[in-house]
Parts: structure tokens; C-alpha cells; sequence
């Protein structure tokens, strides 16, 4: 039988470190050094290199953001792969090259930015509890102290 999501499923239990408007801003920043980057790697003449670093550039932080933050992120990404490691001062064009680009960034994001938060949903394992080891010297149940009465000291003399 088929059942709907919990309306909890995305809900603020498990928010993304980085919120959409930050991942945007975040994302813009990280995609103009990418590209300036790419520039310095001969990226007008080789557009992959461009398009991997920047699809890489993508990915990271998309896992970090809510998924409209992975799309704005995408989006400026590309915007910058095409306007300036395309063609010449950030003019853009939907070419055959710059069109399936533009659905690998928008594809590759939102599949980071929706196993991430699958991944933040997961129980945490719990790490066993932790061994307390005692020193003589520094219990507080010491017997000279007279705390435990097991150990107490005997008043006879």
C-alpha cells in the first residue's frame, strides 16, 4: 500500500547547516573564485575543466543547503560557466553546449542537496557509554572519607 511523506519529512528537526539564502551567497562566492580558477587553467579553450569544477563547486555546497539554496546555487553556477568561461564578458547564450550544462548543474544539485538531507535524517549512531575508571586516590567514596557504608571504618579501637 502507498502511503504519503510525513509532513515532518523536511521539517525544521533536521534543518541543512547552511539555510537557502546563505547557500545562494555562499554559493556565488565559492563559483567566482571556481571560475576565476578555471580561467587560470585555460578553461575558454578546454570547457570541461570549467564545467567539472564548477559542477564540483555545485555538489559541495548544495549537500550543505536547503534544496531552493541548491538550485540558486546551480543556476549562478552555470550563469558564470557560460558567461565567462563560454562566451566573453558574462553575455549568455542556450547553445547545444551550454543547455545540457545548465541541467547537469540543476540535476546534480538538487540529487546532492536531497541525499544530504536524507543523510541528516538517518539516526546517529550512538557511541557506547563511555567506561569510568576510578583512582583510589581521587574517589569520592574513599574509605578514609567514610561516604560508602560498606567500607566505612570500623569506631572500635
Amino acid at each position: 500500500m502507498l502511503r504519503a511523506w510525513p509532513r515532518t519529512f523536511f521539517a525544521a528537526s533536521h534543518p541543512a547547516p547552511v539555510p537557502g539564502g546563505m547557500g545562494v551567497v555562499l554559493g556565488l562566492a565559492a563559483g567566482t573564485v571556481t571560475t576565476v580558477v578555471a580561467a587560470g587553467l585555460d578553461a575558454h579553450g578546454h570547457p570541461a575543466v570549467g564545467l567539472v569544477l564548477l559542477g564540483a563547486t555545485v555538489i559541495a555546497i548544495a549537500a550543505a543547503t536547503t534544496l531552493a539554496g541548491a538550485f540558486g546555487v546551480a543556476v549562478q553556477c552555470w550563469a558564470l560557466w557560460d558567461g565567462f568561461l563560454i562566451n566573453d564578458l558574462g553575455r549568455l547564450t542556450f547553445t547545444q553546449q551550454s543547455t545540457p550544462a545548465l541541467l547537469l548543474f540543476v540535476g546534480s544539485a538538487c540529487l546532492a542537496s536531497l541525499l544530504a538531507t536524507l543523510l541528516r535524517r538517518l539516526p546517529a549512531r550512538r557511541a557506547s557509554a563511555p567506561v569510568v575508571v576510578r583512582h583510589p586516590i581521587h574517589d569520592r567514596r574513599d574509605r578514609r572519607c567514610g561516604a560508602d557504608p560498606a567500607t566505612r571504618p570500623s569506631r572500635s579501637r
